[in-house]
């Protein structure tokens, strides 16, 4: 059974997506990452995939997006697009490092058999920085490879980075390096905890006031206090169905007793508790006018 989409104040928009992680290895052993790297044998199994995918049916959905470590190596991934698409479902996203995209007759293949667009990660405009968070020797030429491909092939896709303490200051230079080299925005994303002890979150999260402003400015408002000067209300919200659920731990955010009187208490979904305890609240002023 599908999920109603969440109520806010912020909805003005409502996208019905469908997320399917998918467990195999991965490329990149990324510096912020928890997650171990696994064995072809310990893959998802196809046959459980395929059993699952029939509580989500295709009309239900806006998209389909297959994520989690490294699609591209999942050996059935061929046979999982194609039932993706004889199920009825019209667009296909695939998650990856954009590595095996380097490869143009395989991209060719995933087109053919139905994927409609990519999210790729970079996260720095050098080999030297990128492969450094990817503790992968190769990644970056690997990674832009596969980009110009896509820009060739003329299909969607889009970049998207991490705001780590590692690139904070390459990300200026990457937000200009995507415009000017694929014609595409670039995406920033945060880095989220995904276990108690965060150990990787605590070595690599960027703080708040760290970020250069001109990225700040370009960045979906995430919370009102920190996006002063931007308005809030209006902010696109996404409910997103996931194909066995709980495959992947997620801590909740936290607010903070001074955040009551502020004017966005009852639609801000505050932080984590992991960030207060490392960088402190001084940075969360609420906005009482």
């Amino acid at each position: 059974m599908t999920q109603k989409p969440e109520q806010s104040s912020f909805a003005a928009h409502t996208a019905r997506s469908l997320l399917i992680p998918v467990k195999t290895s991965c490329s990149n052993q990324c510096i912020f990452c928890s997650r171990s790297q696994l064995s072809g044998k310990e893959e998802t199994p196809y046959s459980s995939l395929i059993s699952e995918l029939k509580k989500y049916p295709a009309q239900n959905y806006d998209c389909v997006e297959i994520g989690s470590d490294e699609p591209l190596n999942y050996k059935k991934i061929r046979e999982l697009v194609s039932h993706l698409k004889a199920s009825g479902f019209h667009d296909i996203y695939i998650q990856t490092t954009g590595r095996k995209l380097s490869k143009g007759d395989f991209l060719s293949e995933l087109i053919d058999l139905g994927v409609t667009q990519f999210r790729i990660p970079l996260y720095g405009t050098t080999a030297d920085l990128h492969d450094q968070i990817t503790q992968s020797k190769g990644s970056f030429d690997e990674t832009i490879l596969g980009l110009k491909n896509l820009f060739q092939q003329k299909i969607k896709f889009s970049i998207h980075t991490l705001l780590l303490k590692q690139n904070l200051h390459n990300l200026p230079d990457l937000k200009k390096f995507c415009r000017d080299t694929f014609k595409k925005r670039l995406e920033f994303n945060l880095l989220h905890p995904d276990s108690e002890k965060a150990i990787e979150y605590y070595r690599c999260a960027a703080k708040f006031s760290d970020i250069p402003l001109d990225v700040m400015n370009d960045m979906e408002p995430f919370l009102p206090c920190i996006h002063r000067n931007k308005r809030i209300p209006g902010v696109q919200k996404e409910y997103t169905d996931r194909v066995q659920p709980g495959s992947r731990f997620r801590l909740e955010r936290h607010k903070l007793p001074s955040c009551k009187p502020c004017l966005y208490f009852n639609s801000c979904d505050g932080y984590y508790l992991q960030y207060f305890a490392f960088y402190g609240t001084a940075e969360f002023q609420p906005i009482i006018q």
